[in-house]
């Protein structure tokens, strides 16, 4: 393959070895392609804050709010940030370095992150008394 350009090849006539080759090196251009393009995507939500409705599979109506501030993005396009949420069951959880874009669902102003920040923090001081 050239780096000239896309060149076509006859598969027919190639060896496995040189398929092979080929194909590694189409694949890693096209991973690099994609981290680009959701670096250049995902860059636009840095510092925005989101809401997701969690649930352990009931109804929407039977779940918590998870929250996600996005606070940058990896090389390879990835949302990196702060989630919390608390089940109202006893579970508490906070993660601080991926978000899944599953977590985007509903943008928020910063204040609503930081009052539900605060009242997790709350809550998890309640817990150690």
């Amino acid at each position: 393959m050239s780096d000239s350009g896309p060149s076509i090849v006859n598969v027919q006539d190639a060896s496995t070895v040189d398929l092979k080759l080929m194909f590694t090196q189409i694949r890693d251009e096209i991973w690099k392609r994609d981290c680009e393009e959701a670096r250049r995507q995902n860059v636009k939500l840095v510092g925005r804050c989101f809401k997701h409705r969690n649930t352990y599979g009931g109804s929407p109506e039977e779940g918590w709010w998870l929250y996600a501030k996005v606070t940058g993005v990896t090389p390879r396009g990835e949302l990196e940030g702060i989630q919390f949420q608390d089940d109202g069951e006893g579970l508490l959880t906070m993660e601080t370095k991926y978000i899944s874009q599953v977590t985007l669902q509903i943008p928020i102003e910063h204040d609503e992150w930081v009052t539900a920040f605060a009242e997790f923090i709350c809550r998890m001081q309640d817990l150690s008394r």
